[in-house]
């Protein structure tokens, strides 16, 4: 069963922060139990037109404290660096960050919540084993 908007979590503790999960590792969420958690506010994920110079800014916005603690925005835009593109409150309560990429180019991303907790969300173009994947 999939909730449109939920986060897929991943219970995983002991991942390190150096990257992406690898297949084959132990601690490769792949291998972990994943719930889906049906959400009164959705994650949203809202991408802008291509500017003149090809380029497209993405939004990341989570509801406010779903997950409790810091949550950052990890992937291949950001060498996936823990301490890159942190979620920060907005006005509106809900917490949000934006990047920019090439248009036309897939990102591959994850959240990383407190305690080292990973979670996917399902406003994705596509989730596999090791994260989401947005395709501009």
């Amino acid at each position: 069963m999939s909730f449109r908007g939920a986060l897929t979590w991943v219970d995983n503790t002991v991942m390190g922060l150096a990257g992406p999960p690898v297949e084959g590792r132990r601690d490769n969420p792949s291998t972990a139990a994943r719930a889906r958690r049906p959400r009164e506010e959705p994650a949203v994920i809202k991408r802008g037109k291509p500017d003149k110079d090809g380029v497209v800014r993405v939004t990341f916005s989570l509801p406010p404290e779903e997950p409790p603690g810091p949550v950052s925005l990890v992937g291949c835009f950001n060498g996936w660096d823990p301490y890159a593109h942190p979620l920060t409150p907005r006005s509106n309560g809900r917490r949000s960050v934006a990047i920019s990429a090439p248009a036309a180019s897939t990102l591959h991303f994850r959240y990383l919540g407190d305690n080292g907790v990973w979670f996917d969300d399902e406003d994705a173009d596509a989730l596999h084993p090791d994260g989401g994947r947005l395709h501009l």
